[in-house]
């Protein structure tokens, strides 16, 4: 580590000590942000860095505001942040990292203790709730549909040779099934309305801050989970736990979120809502399939052609404005 009073590099993350850079004047951290060498802020809030756009901005390691981040550097105060991590080079996408190196980078907010704070007053008072369910069924691939007595999950395939997550159990000529689930997490305030307390019901530091954990402890069940089922693989098989989230890359498919909550055993307890567009609220929940295989993974599904929508449509049984809505955005 280099280390000077304002600044330290830590690897491709410069990391910007707060309070070097704010002034008596100053509100919201994006006053901040405006100020750190190398970084422009645009008039309509855009944050561009070495003459880049940002690809992600973080709270705490949590994406949890998408591209509107401006409700975020607009709301929260400079004195609840820590510091400022500016990630050069940043892959956002998780099975990527250390393959491909994009040229813009993204940034972290890293909030002062507040957040701890934060989770030991949900462990006093009870106002936080973690639900988690899963099934496991005996399936097997007919073309790239994943397939059991229960249901019938179309997946996609990236066309060129590319992976499916239909992959990843046997081929019905095998005659042999094997196992694959789904999961769903929810973390849920007890003390607010529909559980949730997000930026669209209130930009008010203490809740988004709240929202942030909340999100973080939905990830913690995750990797909790990944590392139950990795304990009960022998480790003579050789097989690996893969958990692809659906409306992810390499399921991106919003609409299986349905399929999944109303296949989970008692999954109304989750106290998860699904939109019309299938946005899941609370949003600190995370809803996916488990794969256990050799060769489980993420398996990235890109630009696909139309025909192959098309067919995946017809496989899903999606009506024209679903596949519109729900698979557009593949093309």
């Amino acid at each position: 580590i280099v280390q000077a009073s304002d600044i330290y590099a830590r690897g491709d993350t410069l990391v910007f000590n707060v309070s070097r850079y704010a002034n008596a004047k100053d509100d919201a951290i994006i006053d901040v942000i405006k100020r750190l060498p190398g970084v422009k802020v645009e008039e309509d809030g855009t944050i561009m860095y070495q003459g880049k756009p940002i690809n992600k901005f973080y709270i705490d390691g949590n994406d949890f505001i998408g591209g509107q981040y401006g409700l975020a550097t607009n709301n929260i105060s400079h004195k609840d942040v820590q510091s400022v991590e500016v990630m050069e080079n940043h892959q956002p996408v998780k099975a990527l990292e250390g393959i491909e190196f994009p040229e813009e980078a993204g940034i972290n907010l890293r909030l002062k203790e507040d957040a701890l704070r934060d989770i030991d007053r949900m462990r006093r008072d009870g106002s936080c709730r973690i639900t988690l369910a899963a099934r496991f069924d005996s399936c097997h691939s007919e073309g790239d549909d994943i397939v059991c007595k229960a249901y019938r999950l179309p997946m996609f395939r990236q066309e060129g040779g590319g992976r499916s997550l239909a992959d990843y159990v046997p081929d019905k000529s095998l005659g042999i099934e094997s196992p694959m689930g789904m999961f769903a997490i929810s973390v849920v305030r007890t003390d607010a309305e529909n559980g949730c307390d997000c930026p669209s019901c209130s930009m008010e530091y203490q809740p988004m801050l709240s929202r942030s954990v909340r999100l973080a402890l939905a990830e913690a069940a995750s990797e909790w989970l990944s590392a139950e089922l990795e304990a009960l693989v022998p480790a003579e098989s050789g097989a690996k736990v893969s958990k692809p989230a659906a409306g992810y890359a390499s399921c991106p498919d919003h609409t299986l979120k349905r399929d999944i909550l109303r296949l989970l055993p008692d999954g109304d307890r989750l106290g998860i809502t699904l939109l019309d567009s299938c946005a899941m609220m609370p949003d600190s929940t995370i809803c996916g399939l488990i794969f256990i295989h050799p060769e489980a993974g993420y398996p990235e599904i890109r630009r696909v052609s139309r025909e192959a929508v098309d067919e995946y449509a017809r496989r899903r049984g999606m009506s024209q404005q679903e596949k519109s809505q729900f698979l557009g955005h593949l093309l």
